[in-house]
């Protein structure tokens, strides 16, 4: 009889118990294969710490790694990422934002299958808004420096409208007339031209061999840029898995940190302005 391939699902907290425990709860029916690991990174909470839900969910498929501090939404997933390679030796390694949650009984027969056809990264659909709306696959990618430089520019406009006090109503009133058809029918997009959402990104094959997680010097945002752009440098297969559906509340874990208004805002903007910074610089060296 052939032995499953292993399978682990990573889960980066931050001062979120509710969603966490939820991701956590909607993963445990998976563990019942014997062939499925949950490894939970507390990314260095100062509240709704990790050891309320580790004394609630004793397993031992169920792992639980601390970081004294917050590293980031890329260096507290790789945490998790080389303990799931290294350790526990699994051959597919599921990255899931803890305001994830899993539906499906047969996500990891439909995984077994799309893993024997052979996939590097992969991205299953991803339903928000009570189902209504699907983040996967994004169809604007950045091929070039001169496209990440406008980014760039986009940014440093937005902070500067945040100094002025002026950016909500631009967020508002314009940036949702240029996203208006973010979500429209994806059935016919051009599969070498997409990249994927980073709340639930699926490593397997020479993406395991070749790398320990995410490209690491980012903080927060950019993350699906890296991904695509390393992807197609290394002549990586990216999938998007439709059939695959995990359900996504968005932005939990920044909300609560720091709510919905200015200050958010401002989180946002910097943290997308020093990633598409160093996009440009990691693209430039790469043409040298």
């Amino acid at each position: 009889m052939k032995v499953k391939e292993k399978v682990a699902f990573v889960i980066l907290h931050f001062n979120n118990l509710k969603d966490t425990n939820k991701c956590i709860n909607s993963l445990k029916k998976y563990l019942d294969t014997g062939s499925v690991d949950i490894v939970v990174v507390d990314n260095g909470s100062t509240k709704d710490k990790l050891s309320i839900i580790a004394s609630q969910n004793s397993n031992p498929h169920i792992h639980y790694i601390i970081s004294d501090k917050n590293l980031g939404f890329a260096k507290g997933n790789n945490i998790g990422f080389k303990f799931a390679k290294e350790t526990l030796k699994s051959d597919i390694i599921i990255l899931t934002n803890s305001d994830t949650y899993f539906d499906q009984k047969d996500f990891i027969e439909r995984l077994y299958e799309h893993y024997r056809k052979g996939f590097d990264v992969a991205g299953p659909r991803i339903l928000t808004n009570n189902g209504t709306e699907d983040q996967n696959p994004i169809l604007k990618v950045y091929k070039t420096p001169r496209e990440v430089k406008k980014v760039i520019l986009k940014f440093e406009f937005l902070s500067l409208l945040w100094y002025l006090n002026m950016d909500n109503f631009f967020m508002k009133k314009v940036i949702p007339l240029v996203k208006r058809n973010k979500y429209k029918d994806k059935s016919n997009f051009k599969k070498t031209d997409f990249k994927l959402h980073g709340a639930c990104l699926i490593f397997a094959n020479n993406y395991i061999k070749k790398f320990d997680g995410l490209y690491s010097d980012t903080f927060m945002y950019g993350e699906e840029d890296f991904l695509k752009y390393i992807v197609t440098e290394y002549r990586l297969k990216m999938e998007y898995l439709p059939d695959l559906i995990v359900f996504h509340k968005g932005g939990a874990s920044t909300k609560k940190e720091f709510g919905v208004g200015r200050k958010k805002r401002k989180f946002y903007y910097r943290w997308n302005l020093d990633s598409f910074k160093k996009l440009l610089s990691y693209m430039k060296g790469k043409e040298k």
